[in-house]
């Protein structure tokens, strides 16, 4: 298991910030903040900010394979598949509370969930899976 904190790579640092305040960020804001226009402590994509943001390699030559189940310190965790499913065997995020197998994402999709929801990076078996992962916290909400 490998992985680069984007902070470390300043290009894509501020590719990504500007992405996700023309793309992502209004989308987290509509389907999640909802309560903020009226006063109900949501929040707004303006209030949005990136905590942390990594891309994770898992390798099953090099035996990363897995993330243990946990949760994230952030207020929404936005999982984006950067790889496609046929690169790997296995693999997806599992969800503790959700019944079933892992969830598995398409090359560019992105899955959201609340960061304090415990979950794992299921075990890949073959290959090479790839995934940028961005922490946001929003400005007034703990």
């Amino acid at each position: 298991l490998g992985e680069v904190h984007v902070h470390d790579l300043p290009q894509a640092r501020e590719w990504l910030r500007a992405e996700l305040r023309r793309s992502l960020f209004p989308l987290l804001a509509e389907r999640f903040g909802a309560d903020a226009a009226a006063g109900g402590g949501g929040f707004r994509a303006e209030e949005l900010a990136v905590y942390d943001a990594l891309v994770i390699r898992y390798d099953a030559a090099k035996g990363g394979t897995r993330q243990p189940m946990h949760r994230d310190a952030a207020l929404l965790s936005v999982n984006i598949a950067l790889s496609s499913p046929d690169e790997y065997e296995g693999g997806g995020t599992l969800f503790q509370t959700v019944g079933g197998g892992p969830v598995r994402l398409g090359r560019g999709h992105a899955m959201v969930h609340a960061s304090g929801v415990r979950h794992a990076g299921a075990p890949i078996t073959a290959g090479e899976r790839w995934v940028l992962v961005v922490f946001a916290l929003a400005e007034g909400v703990p």
